[in-house]
């Protein structure tokens, strides 16, 4: 578990291995650095895209790698945060994993993550309503998964 808020880091006794969630602009250089002063180079590992939606997508395929799935996959609008929060804490609840995109477009990342998961993805959650994810978005969605 890593806590960090600026450069300031709180890492609890016995922690082995920190994997940080997002790109350098989210979770500063300073705080991987003094992390891996602590730990060793080889016990952190950054997953961090060019933008929050690659970041999400590649975190959503770390969590199927750590035991999530596919199925279910929840989407929210990447541009504000109140309906991701609700889904994250969903998703989790349910062992799935959550893609960010625009509100008025399926984010690239975000399509090129379900096309490659398509046949583990039975069913999708959109979080918002259409103010927060359009419904070009949710007929993007569906005809990427063949629903």
């Amino acid at each position: 578990m890593l806590l960090a808020k600026t450069d300031s880091v709180y890492l609890p006794s016995g922690t082995t291995d920190i994997m940080i969630l997002g790109g350098t602009g989210a979770v500063s250089p300073a705080v991987e650095t003094y992390v891996e002063g602590k730990l060793g180079a080889g016990a952190v590992q950054r997953v961090g895209g060019a933008n929050r939606y690659e970041t999400a997508a590649m975190i959503a395929q770390e969590g199927v790698e750590a035991g999530l799935t596919w199925n279910g996959v929840g989407i929210a609008s990447g541009e504000s945060f109140p309906d991701a929060l609700a889904e994250g804490s969903a998703a989790g609840l349910q062992r799935t994993v959550m893609l960010l995109t625009t509100p008025d477009a399926l984010n690239a990342h975000a399509g090129a993550a379900l096309d490659a998961n398509k046949a583990e993805t039975e069913t999708a959650r959109f979080f918002g309503g259409t103010g927060a994810l359009s419904v070009t978005v949710e007929n993007a969605v569906k005809a990427i998964l063949g629903m």
